[in-house]
């Protein structure tokens, strides 16, 4: 069976890259002011890990219920939560 990785796993990278005009600098009033983090790709590698923590801690843990106990678990887990989310009246009952 496989377990979800524990190691982080990096997205996409992309180069800062600023529009340039003719002159070879950057021109704000036509592009707006430069926004440099938006630019950059993630600083650490394990900030993109720590965004999905979560979801990561969620399926390690259906994982391990599935190597323990069976396929059953983790099935019945997801369902009861799906049912917990859907919010209905009371008084409709």
């Amino acid at each position: 069976m496989d377990l979800p990785s524990l190691r982080p796993t990096t997205s996409e990278k992309k180069p800062a890259s600023m529009e340039h005009g003719a002159y070879g600098i950057h021109e704000v009033m036509v592009h707006g002011f430069p926004s440099v983090r938006n630019s950059l790709a993630v600083s650490h590698p394990l900030e993109e890990s720590e965004k999905n923590y979560e979801e990561n801690a969620r399926k390690l843990e259906l994982a391990t219920a599935r190597s323990i106990q069976g396929l059953h678990v983790p099935l019945k887990l997801m369902v009861e939560k799906k049912a917990a989310l859907q919010v209905r009246y009371v008084c409709l009952y």
